[in-house]
């Protein structure tokens, strides 16, 4: 009977290490399928990020942008689209935790192609208005400062294109310049 326990206990001790062998060779081919250093990462989707900061007080300034694929112009009547998205559209100090005004808009991609950024001076009740404008680019090091402006808004109702530039199929920003183009009727 002993030789018959010593014979299980062979092949259960041989069945233990036939199961950790195999247990550690899957291991070793599911870290290389998984960590190839050969492998090249995909590189991040570009973004945009526009920002606005104006004088403190019951004024309403909006931001209204438009880029390749939008159907509509985005602003605070349409704040979604297929590149951009508003993420807050500030009315002044009314219902407001904080003193200071300000909007921001960020896309979701940088799709090749022409883009325009307006302000519009929706409800300004004391003019000038002194706006603070900066785009910025998504980098693997940060944000990359674009444009940055200081504009003056000076009177009720106006629209003022802050810029329009061109993306190319790399992501490279260029043709910036300061041409009218009318968003609110787009």
């Amino acid at each position: 009977m002993d030789e018959n326990h010593e014979a299980i206990g062979n092949a259960n001790r041989d069945l233990l290490l036939s199961i950790i062998s195999i247990l550690v060779c899957l291991v070793a081919v599911l870290g290389i399928m998984v960590h190839d250093p050969a492998e090249k990462k995909a590189d991040p989707p570009g973004q945009f990020s526009v920002s606005i900061v104006w004088d403190l007080g019951q004024v309403d300034v909006d931001l209204w942008m438009n880029a390749p694929g939008e159907k509509n112009s985005i602003g605070y009547s349409n704040k979604n689209g297929v590149v951009w998205d508003l993420l807050r559209d500030d009315t002044g100090n009314t219902s407001d935790a904080m003193p200071y005004n300000y909007e921001n808009a960020y896309s979701r991609g940088m799709p090749a192609g022409d883009y325009t950024i307006n302000l519009f001076c929706f409800h300004c009740t004391k003019v000038p208005v002194t706006v603070t404008f900066k785009l910025e680019q998504s980098a693997k090091t940060g944000m990359n400062l674009i444009y940055e402006k200081v504009i003056t808004l000076t009177y009720q109702g106006e629209q003022f294109t802050v810029l329009n530039f061109h993306v190319d199929k790399n992501g490279v920003v260029s043709g910036i310049n300061h041409v009218q183009k009318d968003l609110l009727r787009k």
